[in-house]
């Protein structure tokens, strides 16, 4: 058996490290967030282009239909929902990225009928944030409780702890990405953080001891 299995059978090769190096809880926690980052980046741009097309024409329906009524609170959200539903249908490509880009596509939708979204401007930026974040979660995230027990015997709340920690810096992330993407057209160019700078001190500068 792969030294991989042995981690955690039920995460891909490319989420096996991450979760690891949050098991053992010895590196830092820059590089916590940054191996799943990592990860990520890589799974998307393998995963291709077909969520931002996606993304890009369920966004330009919607904006059509709002234009068209006028005002967002007398759309036919049911009709927008099976309009998105066809795209996908019509749309070649990845069954599995055609359903994560729908589910994202519908929350976005969700959180405008309900004010928790007051724009369509950013639609395409927003869908596309969505389906990035359901495959940080369908491919990492919702799998890592999938196992009897942890690697190096970690708690199940520790190891939840330190995922909590990671995840602001992973969604900032993903929303840079999302816009990057929508602005090239492709996800080929996203780029992962800078590395936070760390402050030399002056051993000559007066610290106060």
């Amino acid at each position: 058996m792969p030294d991989g299995d042995i981690v955690h059978s039920g995460l891909g090769r490319l989420y096996k490290k991450p979760y690891e190096w949050l098991c053992e809880g010895k590196a830092t926690s820059e590089e916590c967030a940054r191996t799943p980052l990592a990860a990520l980046k890589k799974d998307i741009i393998r995963k291709g282009n077909l969520p931002v097309r996606l993304s890009q024409y369920m966004a330009e329906r919607l904006i059509q239909t709002v234009n068209a009524i006028g005002d967002i609170s007398a759309v036919n959200w049911t009709a927008v929902n099976t309009a998105f539903d066809q795209i996908a249908q019509q749309t070649h490509g990845s069954h599995a990225l055609k359903e994560l880009t729908l589910r994202a596509a519908k929350s976005f939708l969700h959180d405008l009928r309900y004010g928790q979204e007051t724009t369509i401007s950013n639609a395409p930026t927003a869908i596309l944030k969505g389906f990035f974040h359901e495959v940080y979660e369908s491919e990492f995230k919702d799998r890592i409780p999938l196992t009897p027990t942890h690697h190096a015997g970690v708690d199940p709340t520790i190891l939840d702890q330190r995922i909590g920690n990671i995840e602001p810096t992973i969604f900032t992330a993903i929303q840079k990405w999302a816009n990057k993407a929508v602005h090239d057209g492709s996800v080929k160019n996203i780029r992962l953080p800078r590395r936070e700078k760390i402050k030399e001190i002056d051993l000559n500068e007066n610290i106060g001891w």
